[in-house]
């Protein structure tokens, strides 16, 4: 993965942070956050 990939990654995976943390509100935790609802909007999943 070079740098541009990886920038591109770490844009996407930043803005559905912010989107989510809106959505929730002051009950927004980033340790507590709703990893199925993230791939959902990330198209990203953990490796098996």
């Amino acid at each position: 993965m070079n740098d541009n990939e990886r920038n591109g990654l770490q844009e996407i995976i930043d803005k559905a942070i912010s989107d989510i943390a809106r959505t929730e509100g002051d009950s927004f935790e980033l340790d507590k956050m709703n990893l199925a609802e993230f791939s959902r909007r990330t198209g990203l999943s953990r490796s098996r």
